[in-house]
């Protein structure tokens, strides 16, 4: 398959963003991308800060519980799909609702 030539967003938080679209690529067919990554979409993204893989999510139209003490970039907050879950979501019962992605 090669590497995908990508190109970095100007409005990425990091390059880390490149290393999630190139996993989808290469795990991903181009043909299932809707289906499997498709808006609306709930997903967790655990060492979030400063964003570049949450930033990749919210590009995909998806909600994201960004999880790290670290500063998220701020127009990836003011999005609106992204959200920082209180210390309490150590103890949430995970099959009380279902997660469709999580970025690790």
């Amino acid at each position: 398959m090669g590497i995908p030539r990508l190109r970095m967003p100007r409005s990425a938080p990091s390059r880390a963003t490149l290393k999630l679209e190139e996993a989808w690529h290469h795990f991903i067919s181009a043909e299932e991308w809707d289906q499997r990554l498709p808006p609306g979409m709930r997903s967790v993204d655990l060492g979030a800060a400063p964003g570049g893989w949450t930033w990749q999510l919210a590009q995909r139209g998806m909600f994201v519980e960004a999880i790290d003490n670290g500063s998220m970039d701020q127009a990836l907050m003011d999005s609106g799909q992204v959200s920082i879950p209180s210390p309490m979501v150590l103890f949430m019962n995970p099959k009380s609702q279902w997660i469709g992605w999580c970025a690790t």
